[in-house]
């Protein structure tokens, strides 16, 4: 039996706590607060990566993989990304890869994330559907977007050139904002 009373916890003046990340909000706060931006204003998704203890790997993967994100004692968290592929594809499949991290890092047993080339599947896990969600929402915002929209963007080609994504994951983000493409 315990003793009754308050409880205070003072911690250690060099204990720091750890930065809770649980959403594309709190990510998008962080990129903000820390002004991880490239020259064009898009989120500098490899400061972003560096700032979870995330490194990111450029290397050669069968021409179907986009990346992966993986766990390993040694290592911890990698984010394998397909140098061969486009740098607009490279750029959303890091960002893919975060959100796996973000969302999905806890899941009990998964350390391993391999992903082939996105929206092009059919037949997409909800896993999957949820990091290409949060991909979408950290480098195409859905303000970013309308504001550019409402100052008289209407190039689909151009959109994607400013926010450095390919024009199908362009596409896909305007028509979800309910936009019609002629």
């Amino acid at each position: 039996m315990g003793a009754k009373g308050r409880r205070i916890a003072i911690p250690h003046p060099e204990y720091k706590e750890p930065e809770l990340i649980a959403s594309i909000a709190d990510v998008q706060r962080v990129i903000r607060q820390k002004h991880m931006y490239d020259a064009n204003g898009n989120p500098d998704l490899e400061q972003v990566a560096q700032e979870y203890n995330i490194k990111v790997r450029r290397e050669e993967l069968p021409s179907l993989q986009s990346g992966y994100l993986r766990h390993s004692k040694d290592e911890g968290w990698v984010i394998g990304v397909n140098k061969k592929h486009p740098s607009a594809r490279q750029r959303f499949t890091i960002a893919h890869e975060l959100g796996h991290y973000v969302l999905h890092r806890n899941d009990r047993g998964t350390t391993d994330f391999e992903d082939e080339i996105f929206f092009r599947a059919t037949d997409v896990s909800p896993m999957e559907y949820a990091a290409n969600m949060f991909a979408a929402d950290l480098l195409m915002p859905e303000d970013r977007i309308r504001e550019e929209i409402s100052n008289g963007t209407r190039d689909l080609s151009e959109l994607a050139n400013k926010f450095s994504v390919s024009i199908e994951a362009m596409k896909y983000k305007v028509e979800s904002l309910g936009y019609i493409i002629k």
